[in-house]
């Protein structure tokens, strides 16, 4: 599976009630999205940057910001973003 398939995977699996959100919850513990993407990219020795950033906060709201970078097979580079929102 190619590098940009599997960070769409992972991020899929923190789209919950409509929202990507940082954190997800399992049978299995607690997750962190950056967690698991750090795991994805040294496990396959990919170079790599991510980027966490507050965004804006306020009564029962809350987005923040989660822009990823790393080369691809091809060695070209490929960037995705998420808009982590808490309600």
């Amino acid at each position: 599976m190619k590098t940009r398939e599997e960070v769409l995977e992972i991020g899929e699996k923190y789209y919950i009630n409509g929202c990507y959100r940082g954190y997800r919850g399992s049978d299995e513990g607690e997750f962190d999205i950056k967690e698991e993407l750090l795991e994805l990219f040294k496990s396959k020795n990919v170079k790599y940057s991510i980027d966490f950033e507050y965004g804006f906060d306020s009564p029962g709201y809350a987005c923040d910001f989660l822009s990823i970078a790393w080369i691809r097979e091809d060695g070209e580079l490929e960037t995705t973003n998420y808009l982590l929102e808490t309600m």
